[in-house]
């Protein structure tokens, strides 16, 4: 016993007492901490388990709390040095402590620390001195004093089932309470935990079942008349039992042996059931919910039976009735149960719809979703029951998709399904504005979501009723527009909207019906008083249903007048006029003859307020959609020039704003306008899907030529240049603009909406013109990056082999190009910017090499390549991964006589190619970080099959390089020889890589 015989003195114990009892006491948290450390330390000392037993013999309930606190911190934090008989001795002072408190009536707080305590003192990774711990306790409780083991080996099964009859229920409920902290600490050795540690933990445990599952047994099936405590004895028995439940899913999950025992106390357990508090109902809830798999099916049927009794139902009246009065709970113990069940039994309740107890269960299902007032707001139940029908939804559409056999269950399903739908239109639909808005906003979110998951949920089940819920739908919303029902109406529509019956052809003929009604013509109609919310449905729905409007053109005029009428509203306005560009975009030949009362609403709605940005530029581009549709150019380009009349005044609006100081304005005014002229030229684009006539194209070349469209483009660059005359103006009075880059942003979509034409419509800007535009930028401009991705698309779409040559105007870019370059001081810091540049280098490649190589000074074109090398060598990734793609792109060109000569690549090879091989070994021989070496393998291998001095080339830089493998004559080259006929991308990556593992002293970890 010598590490417990280190003893305190009483007057320092005593001042434990004192410091505990200050604790309890109002103080500054700074006094509250200091007195927490000075215990905690007192705890952890030689003298903690004297000061244990001292404290837990004390007159203060409190004090001796942190008495069975410390026994647990000394167990925990000293148990390894303690010797067997060390060991012994605790948990015989526990046991001693547990029954003599017990005895003196102490309370719940300190017996429970003591209970576990005792399963943290049990569950020690010493030898098997727990294998009986239950059966210990027990014997102890019978006796009032702590039980020997070799008294406690001869007690027989039979025996401690005698025994645990003559205990009290306080001794009952403190064995309970122990059980379920052995397991929870059980739980916790078997989870993360080496496996000796798990196997010993399970051994114990098992070992203990047999104890348990007869103090279980009697808890539940005690006959002793019905009082508080009896009550409580139960339900402390119920929780103990689904704890040892819950242990045995991943402790014993096939181990019949052990899961045998404690399923036998299902059935007593399930008798409570009926007479039980909600505790118990929710016990079988949670093993549900855990571990289905624990019940067998006499269990399930036995439960099944009890969940559609007379009891069932009058729980089912009693929640209804509370339900009514509002004075019930959120979620009924009941319901909880019944949805876990339905859960559990779900291939059952599809498989086998013609069971009596099947059949009351769903109908208990459908009730869930009927319960009294809206949904989340008043009827919080149906949160829950959403799930099982999510799951059975779910279930149906996995199961339809197995083999090919009969389904007899099949028209049942369907009934439930749509069933389950009048129920969701119900519950989906909206209270009205003045109720709702008196909700908090966490309630309409979950009111929100909820209906987000009932529109999933439809369109999981659409696939299984089919027409027949189309159908019903749509009836209903007609009827109920009818009478003016208008949130009934909305509701109809949600639905709708849910399934998505775009794409399917088949229920056109339903959708007809609705679209050819006066929904939208009625919907139109300020007067009526029409919530907004219905309208919003309304709106959403036609985005939706595109596809049905290019097959059934006839009912577009309709839906766009009321989409038109829709702009003015703040809550429409946005989706309203992104459903114009979708409709106008997909229907725009047919919608031809409907443009001059487009432009008229267009032109009603810039007087709006909700006329900005995104609403301005949806909607004009859907005009412009139509207009691209016109058989006739001269009224396409009458059309065009009166869109840009609008997007011309909007440009003239921004600069008055500018003049009149007023900035902000201004520049949103002015973004306006080119989001508006980037729109209009997307929308003017050809579609993909639409066929080619060459003869119409021919004609359409010879237009678009001609002065008419010279003078549309013309306006495109007025626009422009009057906007940029505007950033100009400011840059010079040192004015930062806000919205400065997101402007150039724009102008940089007009620009390439020009790039993507394949023939030379309005927005095919001459070459002069974007040059220009790039000539304006500098580093410190906003958005450079885009401004670099619009120059690579520009070079890009003058790089086919049909396009004319403009060396000129590529020429000027590159010298523009240059001098950005020349002004990047350290592309470390404008990593991003310095990848866009060797973007651009790269884009001249190869059709514009002659004048990347053309260059009219030695100091331009030194630039030009030592930038991309540089970025080899510098640390961050995307200037670094640039580079060498550029160094592939130029190694891998080849000389043309007519373009650039191969001895003038040669000579700017020869000029660079040290440097290169330099820049190259130097990342490979170890400073590249292992995630962007395979990006030097490319320019690698193709340096050394490209010039024949290439191999000496880097043998000098690997020489020159201060490195152990570098040095290493024989190693240098083994890896140039292997470099030498590596014929591939993938070995030239594993020699590499074997290289690169050699001089980062990791040799044999990466290598092949």
């Amino acid at each position: 016993m010598a590490h417990l015989a280190e003893r305190s003195s009483t007057r320092a114990l005593e001042h434990v007492e004192q410091l505990i009892l200050r604790m309890l006491q109002p103080g500054t948290p700074t006094e509250i901490h200091q007195i927490d450390n000075d215990i905690r330390q007192m705890q952890r000392s030689p003298g903690g388990w004297e000061m244990a037993n001292f404290l837990l013999g004390r007159n203060n309930t409190h004090v001796r709390y942190f008495g069975a606190l410390t026994f647990q911190i000394k167990i925990n934090s000293d148990s390894e040095n303690l010797s067997d008989e060390d060991i012994a001795m605790i948990g015989q002072q526990l046991v001693t402590w547990l029954v003599r408190l017990a005895e003196n009536g102490e309370g719940k707080m300190v017996l429970q620390k003591l209970c576990s305590t005792l399963a943290v003192y049990y569950l020690l990774q010493k030898k098997a001195h727990a294998d009986a711990c239950v059966r210990t306790l027990l014997a102890s409780f019978a006796t009032n004093a702590p039980t020997s083991p070799k008294d406690v080996a001869q007690l027989t099964s039979d025996a401690i089932a005698q025994l645990i009859t003559t205990l009290s229920p306080d001794r009952l409920t403190l064995a309970l309470w122990f059980c379920r902290n052995l397991t929870e600490e059980a739980n916790k050795k078997t989870t993360g935990h080496p496996p000796e540690v798990v196997a010993n933990t399970l051994s114990r445990m098992k070992a203990n079942l047999p104890d348990v599952v007869a103090l279980l047994r009697h808890c539940l099936t005690t006959t002793a008349a019905e009082t508080d405590t009896i009550f409580q004895l139960r339900s402390e028995a119920l929780s103990c039992f689904l704890s040892c439940a819950i242990f045995s899913q991943p402790a014993w999950p096939s181990d019949q042996e052990s899961l045998t025992p404690l399923r036998s106390l299902l059935e007593p357990a399930m008798v409570w059931c009926p007479i039980g508090a909600p505790e118990s109902l929710d016990i079988f809830t949670d093993l549900l919910s855990t571990f289905g798999a624990f019940f067998q099916k006499a269990n399930l049927e036995a439960l099944g039976t009890l969940l559609t009794s007379r009891w069932a139902q009058e729980q089912l009246t009693n929640i209804l009735t509370d339900a009514n009065e509002g004075t019930g709970e959120d979620t009924p113990a009941f319901a909880k149960l019944v949805l876990a069940y339905g859960e559990v039994m779900m291939k059952e309740l599809v498989n086998e719809p013609d069971s009596v107890v099947n059949k009351d269960l769903m109908s208990l299902m459908h009730s869930f979703f009927r319960f009294p007032g809206y949904a989340v707001i008043d009827d919080k139940l149906i949160v829950h029951a959403q799930e099982f029908w999510i799951s059975y939804v779910e279930f149906l559409v996995d199961a339809e998709f197995e083999e090919e056999i009969p389904k007899p269950w099949l028209a049942s399903a369907k009934s439930h399904i749509m069933q389950l739908y009048h129920e969701i239109w119900t519950k989906v639909r909206f209270p009205a504005q003045a109720v709702f808005a008196q909700e908090d906003g966490d309630t309409k979110r979950e009111f929100r979501q909820f209906r987000a998951d009932m529109k999933e949920l439809l369109l999981s089940a659409f696939p299984t009723v089919g027409s027949i819920l189309t159908e019903t739908i749509i009836q209903a919303c007609i009827e109920h527009l009818t009478r003016q029902e208008w949130l009934e109406v909305e509701a109809s529509l949600f639905c709708l909207n849910a399934i998505a019956l775009s794409e399917h052809e088949s229920e056109d003929h339903h959708l007809a019906s609705l679209f050819g009604s006066l929904l939208y013509v009625e919907l139109a109609k300020a007067e009526l008083g029409i919530p907004a919310r219905t309208r919003q449905t309304a709106v959403d729905l036609l985005g939706q249903y595109s596809e049905f409007f290019e097959r059934h053109e006839e009912y577009l005029p309709a839906a766009l007048d009321f989409l038109f009428v829709s702009l003015s509203n703040p809550s429409l306005a946005q989706q309203a006029a992104k459903s114009i560009f979708r409709l106008c975009s997909s229907c725009r030949k047919s919608l031809a003859s409907k443009l001059a009362n487009f432009v008229q609403g267009y032109e009603q709605f810039c007087n709006s307020a909700t006329a900005d940005r995104t609403t301005k530029e949806k909607v004009i581009g859907g005009i412009a959609a139509i207009v691209q549709a016109i058989d006739s150019q001269e009224e396409q380009a009458t059309w065009m020039n009166t869109l840009l009349d609008y997007i011309q005044h909007d440009a003239q609006l921004a600069s008055q704003r500018f003049a009149s100081e007023l900035i902000e304005e201004g520049q949103v005014v002015a973004l306006t306008a080119m989001a508006c002229l980037a729109s209009v030229g997307k929308a003017s684009e050809a579609p993909d899907d639409v066929p080619i006539d060459v003869d119409a194209v021919r004609q359409a070349d010879a237009w678009h030529a001609g002065p008419v469209m010279e003078s549309i483009r013309s306006r495109i660059v007025e626009i422009i240049q009057a906007v940029m005359q505007l950033l100009a103006n400011s840059q010079s009075q040192g004015q930062s603009l806000e919205l400065h880059g997101d402007i150039l942003e724009t102008i940089c979509n007009v620009f390439k909406t020009g790039f993507r034409e394949t023939t030379p419509g309005p927005f095919v800007l001459s070459p002069q013109v974007t040059v220009q535009f790039f000539s304006t930028v500098q580093l410190n401009t906003p958005r450079l990056d885009i401004v670099l991705s619009m120059a690579c698309s520009f070079l890009s779409s003058h790089s086919q082999a049909t396009s004319p040559r403009i060396d000129s105007e590529v020429g000027a870019l590159l010298q523009h190009l240059i001098e950005i370059i020349r002004s990047v001081a350290d592309p470390r810091s404008e990593a991003e910017i310095a990848s866009g540049l060797i973007e651009v280098l790269m884009k001249f490649m190869p059709r514009y090499t002659n004048v990347l190589l053309g260059v009219p000074s030695q100091a331009d074109l030194e630039l030009v390549f030592s930038f991309p090398l540089k970025c080899l060598t510098i640390p961050e990734y995307l200037p670094k991964r640039s580079a060498t793609k550029f160094w592939a792109d130029f190694l891998s060109l080849r000389g043309s006589p007519n373009a650039t000569p191969q001895e003038l690549l040669d000579q700017v090879l020869e000029h660079f190619g040290p440097q290169l091989a330099i820049a190259l070994m130097v990342q490979v021989a170890g400073n590249a970080m292992r995630t962007d070496l395979d990006w030097f393998a490319a320019p690698l291998m193709i340096l050394v099959k490209r010039h024949v001095r290439a191999k000496s080339w880097l043998e000098q830089a690997l020489t020159s390089i201060n490195s152990t493998s570098t040095q290493d004559s024989a190693k240098r080259m083994r890896f140039l020889k292997q470099l030498s006929v590596a014929n591939t991308l993938f070995s030239t990556k594993k020699v590499m890589t074997a290289f690169w593992s050699q001089c980062k002293g990791l040799e044999g970890a990466y290598a092949p």
